[in-house]
C-alpha cells in the first residue's frame, strides 16, 4: 500500500487554524448529502397523480380487462356431500358441478367480479388457469353449507339455506342496483340426467313470473354453442320454467338468477365432454360473458317483461309490453352485437319446460317431460 503524502506544513496549519472553514465545509457537505437523499426517495416512486396522467386508451384497456369489476355473482355448484347427484357410468355429478363451479368462478374472477360460493369444500379451492393442465376431479364429500356450517342433506331446508347466502349481498346493493337489478346475479351449476336427450339447458323458477333476463341471455349464448359436428347447437331455444327450490323467491332474494344444466351425462358423448376442461372453459366463458352483457343491458334501466303473443291483448302488437313506462328498455332494445333476441325465448308460464317444450337440439329418442317440481 502505498502512504499518502502528508501535507505541507502551512497547508496543513492553515486548515487546523481555520475551524470556521471547517464548519462552513461541513454545513455544505450535509446539504449536499440531504438533496441527494431526497432526490433518491422521490425517484423511487411515481408522483401521486402519475395514474391520472396515464393515456385514456390504457384507463380503457383495465376497464375493458376488468368488466364485472363492482359485480357480486353467488355460485351454487349442485349436490355434494352425502349427496352424490347423479351417477352415471362411474362419473358423478357433483364432482362435475364442483369442478364446473370453480372453473365459472375463475374465469369470473378474472374479469373483476366476486365469486361467494354457497358451500364449502376442498374441491372448489383449486387453482385453475385456461389452458393449462389441472388436477383430477374431486369428489366434494367435505362440502359444507356456507350459511350454517352444517352437512348438505339435499333436502328442501338445505337448498333453502344455499339460496339465503345472498340475502346480505342484496341488502348491500345501492338504492339504484336494486332498481334496475345489476350488481347481483345467483347462478346454479348441475349436470343433466336424461337418457332420452342430450345438451344442456337454462332453468328458472316460474312463481317469479317471466324468466329473469340472465336465464334469456344464458339461453341465447348458450344455444349457440357447438361441440362437435352433430349438435348445431347445445341447448333448446327455450330457458326451462320449473319449479326450483334453491330459486324459488320466497327463499332467494336475488332477482337475476337461474339454473344451469351443463350437460346430460348419461349421454356418454356428453358424459366425454363433461369431464374434459376444454369444456368446462368453454361453459364459463360463455357465463362470463352473459353477465357483461346482463350488466350493460341492466344498467340502462328495468327491463320491462316482455309477454308471449298468448298472453297480450288483441290490441298488443308482439314488439309492445303491457306497460309503456319510459323508465323500461325491452329485451327488443337490448344492445348485443351479432345476437338477435327471439320472443320464443320467453317461456309461458305452467308448463314443466315452458311453451315449446317440443323443440330441443337433436333428440336421440323422443323428448320425455319433466316432472314440473324439482328437488333442485
Amino acid at each position: 500500500m502505498i502512504p499518502t503524502p502528508p501535507l505541507p506544513p502551512k497547508l496543513n496549519a492553515k486548515i487546523r487554524l481555520s475551524p470556521a472553514l471547517t464548519a462552513t465545509y461541513g454545513i455544505i457537505a450535509l446539504v449536499a448529502l440531504g438533496a441527494i437523499l431526497i432526490a433518491a426517495k422521490s425517484g423511487s416512486r411515481p408522483p401521486q397523480n402519475a395514474l391520472a396522467k396515464k393515456p385514456k386508451s390504457a384507463v380503457k384497456k383495465i376497464v375493458a380487462s376488468t368488466p364485472l369489476q363492482g359485480v357480486t355473482v353467488i355460485l351454487d355448484p349442485g349436490h355434494g356431500g352425502i349427496d352424490s347427484g347423479s351417477i352415471c357410468s362411474g362419473t358423478r355429478e357433483d364432482a362435475l358441478n364442483y369442478r364446473l363451479t370453480a372453473t365459472i368462478g375463475a374465469a369470473l374472477k378474472n374479469a373483476g367480479a366476486k365469486i361467494v360460493y354457497t358451500v364449502r369444500s376442498k374441491s372448489l379451492n383449486v387453482n385453475l388457469e385456461e389452458g393449462r393442465a389441472e388436477p383430477a376431479l374431486i369428489i366434494p364429500e367435505d362440502a359444507r353449507l356456507a350459511y350454517d356450517g352444517t352437512t348438505i342433506l339435499g333436502n328442501k331446508k338445505s337448498l333453502g339455506a344455499r339460496a339465503a347466502v345472498g340475502r346480505p349481498y342484496r341488502e348491500a346493493l345501492s338504492s339504484e342496483q336494486k332498481r334496475v337489478g345489476s350488481g347481483l346475479y345467483f347462478l346454479a351449476v348441475h349436470h343433466d340426467e336424461n337418457k332420452d336427450v342430450r345438451g344442456g339447458r337454462i332453468e328458472y323458477d316460474n312463481r317469479g313470473g317471466d324468466p329473469p333476463l340472465l336465464a334469456l341471455v344464458l339461453t341465447q349464448r348458450m344455444s349457440q354453442q357447438t361441440f362437435d359436428n352433430k349438435l348445431t347447437s347445445w341447448c333448446r331455444k327455450n330457458p326451462d320454467s320449473r319449479h326450483l327450490w334453491v330459486l324459488k323467491p320466497a327463499n332467494n332474494p336475488i332477482p337475476q338468477r337461474a339454473l344451469l344444466e351443463a350437460a346430460t351425462i348419461s349421454h356418454p358423448k356428453d358424459r366425454d365432454l363433461a369431464n374434459s376442461r376444454q369444456f368446462r372453459w368453454k361453459m364459463a366463458n360463455m357465463v362470463r360473458d352473459s353477465l357483461v352483457e346482463c350488466e350493460k343491458t341492466l344498467k340502462k334501466g328495468p327491463v320491462a317483461p316482455i309477454r308471449t303473443a298468448s298472453s297480450q291483448s288483441p290490441s298488443q302488437s308482439p314488439s309492445q309490453s303491457p306497460s309503456q313506462s319510459p323508465s323500461k328498455i325491452s329485451l327488443k332494445a337490448v344492445p348485443s352485437p351479432g345476437v338477435r333476441y327471439d320472443r320464443s325465448l320467453i317461456a309461458a308460464r305452467g308448463g314443466s319446460h315452458g311453451a315449446d317444450s317440443s323443440k330441443t337440439l337433436r333428440p336421440v329418442k323422443p323428448i320425455v317431460t319433466a316432472p314440473a317440481v324439482s328437488g333442485r
